[in-house]
């Protein structure tokens, strides 16, 4: 850990003209910057922004050691997942870097743990003296006020905003994030609604979501081990999160999320995920939803889905109620299905898929699926009386290779068109299919090796 800075970084901020670069030094400061007008601000290597602070005054009561100092009030909100409340505790507690369990206020925490009195005192299990106890105290790390704003090079930690903010959150104005470390919030780590760019960036332990918002190329990031705090994936949750308007997803590795990998919910205007590798996600590695216009190209997919598998929704790539879509040379395996395209309808939306091409892709199977009954390939799915098979639709496959290491299963479907198909020649004869065929085993090979995709589960 840098040493802390001596003073406040914001006078360098507000003595800088619009325009011009400011080289943060570096130091650690605890603060939240404010940027109000166009300025490149560059951390030198080792600087660093923290949202919490030191605390070193602690008595011991009845529970276990007291705080002096209290916590400010925080903005819970969120939809937790089913069993904890967790996500509508904003706060957080470190020791010597890790971060300890929150339990419910009033309730003596253990080893590990900690919890908030009437007042917000914190109450640890663990002694605190001579460690290093940082108390989070603050929800943003920087707060931008204009565009051409650039933020580089600079390592940040600890905030605790809300569920759908960003401890970074550009306020709709363009904002540019290159080659930062970001890391242990409890909403989002960042959030883009300004058409601004991510790039470059390692963004991990996010509470709810490593990157929320719309519009803006996120690209070369490392975004992985969010979702720490238990938000429900149904609701919110996992890795990046986006909708409306057009914006690219390009070459980010995402993974070991808790949810699904890039999810993308009432986008439209050709948005673009190109070439990003998504893997060992518990939800969907894609998820295009209430979306249109859209193209999912040249991605390397595997081990994703686990967490929701049943009828098709553990799917590498999972496209629901969308419309005008290209999916095509991707390659997927061993995820708990393959690409699924689903019609259902919703309150919030009319249930349409039409002009869906789901084309060239390669996509290799573990023997069975995790629910036992499906592990689907590639499957068009509808359960209402909707038109998706409606050749007005213009919804196609063709040209995809499977692997299984057993073909055809006629007691565990691979397909599904209008109804499951265990066949790749019935599932060949159908819009869905067309131009299928089984690869051999050095073409699996050949194919993974080359999407760098691990050539075993």
């Amino acid at each position: 850990m840098a040493a802390a800075c001596k003073s406040s970084l914001q006078p360098l901020i507000d003595a800088a003209s619009a325009g011009s670069s400011v080289v943060l030094p570096a130091c650690l400061a605890r603060e939240t910057l404010v940027i109000n007008k166009p300025l490149t601000v560059v951390g030198a290597p080792g600087s660093e922004i923290r949202g919490s602070d030191v605390w070193s005054d602690w008595r011991l009561g009845g529970a276990g050691w007291v705080s002096a100092l209290t916590v400010p009030a925080f903005r819970p909100n969120g939809h937790c997942a089913e069993g904890t409340s967790r996500c509508q505790w904003p706060e957080q507690v470190f020791v010597d870097g890790s971060p300890l369990e929150q339990v419910a206020q009033g309730t003596q925490p253990g080893p590990g743990q900690f919890s908030l009195d009437g007042d917000r005192h914190v109450t640890v299990s663990d002694p605190p003296l001579g460690r290093l106890v940082e108390v989070t105290t603050r929800e943003h790390w920087i707060e931008p006020e204009a565009d051409g704003i650039v933020i580089a090079g600079l390592r940040m930690g600890h905030a605790a905003d809300a569920a759908q903010d960003g401890a970074i959150a550009d306020g709709g104005h363009l904002v540019s994030i290159r080659d930062c470390v970001m890391s242990d919030t409890h909403g989002a780590v960042v959030s883009l609604t300004g058409r601004g760019e991510l790039t470059g960036n390692d963004i991990s332990r996010g509470g709810q979501l490593g990157v929320h918002g719309s519009g803006a190329l996120v690209a070369d990031n490392r975004i992985h081990d969010n979702n720490t705090e238990g938000f429900d994936p149904g609701w919110e949750a996992g890795g990046l999160k986006t909708n409306r308007p057009a914006g690219v997803i390009e070459g980010n590795e995402i993974y070991a999320n808790d949810g699904p990998g890039i999810w993308l919910d009432g986008a439209e205007g050709s948005y673009q995920i190109l070439r990003n590798r998504v893997h060992d996600n518990r939800g969907a590695g894609i998820l295009y939803e209430i979306s249109r216009q859209g193209r999912i190209a040249s991605n390397s997919l595997w081990a994703n889905g686990f967490g929701d598998p049943e009828w098709g929704w553990g799917g590498g790539i999972v496209l629901s109620t969308s419309l005008d879509v290209q999916v095509d040379h991707n390659v997927l395996a061993w995820n708990a299905d393959g690409i699924s395209v689903i019609s259902q309808r919703r309150e919030d939306a009319p249930g349409s898929v039409a002009h869906v091409a789901v084309q060239d892709n390669v996509i290799a199977g573990k023997a069975t699926g995790p629910d036992a009954k499906q592990n689907y390939g590639l499957a068009w799915l509808q359960d209402w009386p909707g038109r998706m098979f409606d050749p007005a639709e213009a919804n196609r496959g063709s040209g995809n290779l499977f692997w299984y290491a057993a073909r055809d299963e006629p007691s565990s479907p691979r397909f599904a068109w209008d109804g499951d198909i265990a066949r790749l020649s019935a599932f060949g004869a159908t819009p869905g299919g067309t131009a299928s065929r089984y690869v051999t085993d050095a073409e699996s090979q050949a194919a993974l090796g080359e999407a760098g995709v691990p050539a075993t589960p």
